[in-house]
């Protein structure tokens, strides 16, 4: 069956499916989504897809079970519309993680090769080729004590001592919580959600990189960075800011299925800390970037 040509069933006329040569993933599910506004019944873009797949002479195996789940998302997105009641994440499937290890076979220096720019080895050029001149940005030393710094105020050694920061702009100095305190680091005082940011705390070490790649080809979109918290796990951060909740949802649920914290998931976490690029950790060990990709605008 030709890719390209208009499949007819039972009077529908599903939409073309053209592969993509990376980020099969993502198509698959916005091609489901197509077909759910269109009204095609999901059974009959499940078996099409199906049909699709089976013809690819794709870089990878791509299993039943990653189109079910893409077309019943797709589905739910469409027609319930996200709410908080559809953020459910999934379990950690280490089975399915050490698949995908075993698979892509990429290491910290497969990801330092891949790099599309230079990493900086300083958190003061990170954040400037992160963020915007008119950003307000969210670091701290210690989770206790954040600090808004505006970006034209960004100076060598207010950087440099920082070990977290929030990866998303900040609207002021201060906002509210839900209790109603005033707090600089909440969600009330964050702008919207312009990243995601995976924490591999589960996998162990050698799988990460693995991980790291196969989210980047699950997506379609290479991370802004790659870099180790000077502990025993990498973050990788990709920029959604061009993304539709259903995208982000889709992606989050994958990523937390392979490993990827939950904890600093979703919209209402918005304000969560991350590793600073760059920085450093309170045991003096330097969170290296291995992966450098900066695109503070989110346009491809």
């Amino acid at each position: 069956m030709s890719l390209t040509t208009l499949h007819k069933q039972e009077g529908k006329t599903l939409p073309v499916f053209k592969a993509p040569k990376t980020g099969l993933h993502r198509k698959l599910f916005t091609y489901a989504c197509e077909c759910a506004e269109q009204g095609i019944p999901p059974e009959d873009c499940l078996q099409h897809l199906k049909d699709c797949v089976d013809g690819l002479d794709y870089h990878r195996e791509v299993p039943e079970r990653e189109i079910t789940d893409a077309v019943k998302c797709a589905y739910r997105c469409v027609l319930e519309g996200p709410s908080e009641d559809s953020v459910r994440l999934p379990r950690y499937d280490s089975s399915a993680a050490n698949e995908i290890y075993q698979q892509w076979q990429t290491t910290i220096e497969g990801l330092r090769e891949a790099s599309i720019e230079t990493p900086p080895t300083h958190p003061l050029e990170a954040l400037q080729a992160l963020f915007e001149p008119d950003d307000l940005i969210c670091i701290a030393s210690h989770l206790e004590q954040p600090s808004i710094v505006a970006y034209n105020n960004l100076q060598l050694g207010v950087a440099c001592c920082r070990q977290f920061i929030v990866p998303n702009p900040m609207m002021g100095k201060v906002g509210l919580t839900k209790d109603g305190k005033p707090s600089k680091r909440c969600t009330d005082n964050t702008g919207p959600r312009k990243r995601i940011v995976c924490d591999f705390d589960l996998p162990r070490p050698a799988m990460q990189p693995s991980l790291t790649a196969y989210l980047a080809d699950y997506s379609g979109l290479d991370p802004e960075w790659v870099l180790h918290s000077g502990n025993k796990s990498l973050q990788a951060a990709w920029n959604c800011s061009s993304w539709s909740s259903a995208d982000i949802l889709t992606f989050e649920e994958e990523a937390v299925r392979v490993g990827a914290d939950p904890a600093i998931m979703g919209d209402g976490r918005r304000c969560q800390f991350v590793r600073m690029p760059a920085g450093y950790r309170d045991n003096g060990k330097r969170q290296v970037i291995h992966f450098w990709n900066p695109n503070p605008t989110g346009n491809e």
